[in-house]
């Protein structure tokens, strides 16, 4: 049973599952519901939901917003120009657009695991038989990855970022001031990081079993070793 006095909204009593009102729960300002799950409704922000054998049928409206679903084949929402959203056979296949429809902010659509696409200002993405074969253009930070078949194969070009992964047996990826290496994975690991006032590197055998790490400051001089041997 639920019942109370809101601040901004009337007094309310409801009895779950038989019915009633609720103000300012579960994130929504308003529900309403009769021998839920036959019949729920609610609202956030002016706009409104409406749920007949909740969550397979509903209805959305208000605010600028209009949609249907039958979940989980088909549905669909739009809230103006700044959403427009499909899926069917959900999770499998959606589109979604955002922004002006002849020039979108983003849009993406897919039906997995046979394709996804990803276009927006900052990033393009493609993949087929999704994860195994994918792409990445990253254009904010500049740099490409091909993965084929993910994880073990992985090409990545870029200003701050370079690597070439063969896993279990090399790997040789940088990333802005740290280089890391794989030999036989999980075996042999050498990791190095080198800027104008610090230089650090660290190899590991069986990654737990033997561990060496060396630093030092080159303003200074100074320098660290640690060797651990487990155990």
């Amino acid at each position: 049973m639920f019942d109370g006095t809101p601040a901004e909204y009337a007094s309310y009593t409801a009895l779950f599952p038989l019915g009633g009102t609720l103000y300012d729960r579960f994130g929504r300002d308003r529900i309403v519901f009769w021998l839920f799950p036959l019949y729920a409704q609610s609202e956030r922000d002016g706009r409104r939901v409406d749920n007949l054998l909740w969550p397979f049928f509903s209805r959305t409206s208000g605010a600028g917003s209009s949609g249907y679903a039958f979940w989980p084949f088909y549905g669909w929402i739009e809230q103006g120009e700044q959403l427009r959203s499909r899926f069917f056979l959900w999770p499998l296949g959606f589109s979604e657009t955002r922004g002006d429809p002849d020039h979108p902010d983003s849009w993406q659509s897919a039906f997995l695991p046979f394709y996804y696409v990803r276009e927006s200002a900052g990033e393009s993405s493609r993949a087929l038989l999704w994860p195994f074969l994918t792409y990445h253009h990253d254009r904010l930070r500049r740099f490409k990855e091909w993965s084929f078949p993910w994880p073990l194969v992985r090409i990545t070009r870029g200003e701050d970022r370079n690597g070439l992964r063969l896993l279990p047996l090399y790997a040789d990826e940088t990333l802005d001031e740290v280089r890391k290496r794989w030999y036989l994975w999980p075996l042999f690991k050498d990791e190095q990081l080198h800027n104008d006032l610090f230089k650090r590197r660290e190899f590991r055998l069986a990654y737990f079993l033997y561990r060496d790490l060396t630093e030092r400051h080159l303003e200074t001089g100074a320098e660290v070793r640690r060797i651990h041997c487990w155990p």
